[in-house]
């Protein structure tokens, strides 16, 4: 194993306790940068964007933590699975949020992977795999998805038009 693959393995093992305040935190930090958004405030794009985005990048390290001794191939993988899914779902949130392109593939492909590690989670009934955050996240992500762009673009991108004009 590379040094590079052991400090990542370290790091995701410190990282692992501690995961649920920095969750809090950053979706704390996101919520009210979205809610300064929806109020006209152009620069809390900024704090939306570095919260959203360290928010995925802390999923997506997380998946290398060691697992239990008890787990099994598919509960590695539903692991791995569910924080790759929802590193990604929450990138195609901040997307639509930001109104950028690629926002409907990167919900797509989150919320597919997603759903593919729920259902794997409850094919095993002994599964010790906590899916409450990722289902919140991939109904929060599908409800983006398939909400009107018009519905969208009014509340939440309505800053830009009000500064602009």
């Amino acid at each position: 194993m590379s040094k590079r693959n052991e400090n990542l393995i370290k790091f995701s093992n410190w990282l692992a306790p501690n995961q649920s305040k920095f969750e809090m935190i950053l979706s704390a930090i996101a919520a009210i940068a979205l809610i300064m958004k929806m109020q006209h405030i152009q620069s809390m794009n900024f704090l939306l964007t570095i919260s959203l985005s360290t928010l995925a990048v802390l999923f997506y390290i997380s998946s290398f933590a060691t697992p239990p001794e008890d787990f099994t191939i598919m509960d590695l993988f539903a692991n791995k699975l569910l924080h790759w899914g929802s590193a990604i779902a929450i990138i195609g949130i901040l997307f639509t949020i930001q109104n950028w392109k690629g926002s409907v593939q990167m919900i797509v492909a989150g919320s597919g992977a997603l759903l593919i590690g729920i259902v794997i989670s409850f094919m095993k009934s002994e599964s010790r795999l906590s899916i409450t955050k990722p289902t919140l996240i991939l109904l929060l992500a599908l409800a983006l998805l398939f909400t009107p762009k018009e519905k969208l673009i009014k509340p939440i991108h309505s800053a830009q038009n009000y500064h602009s004009n």
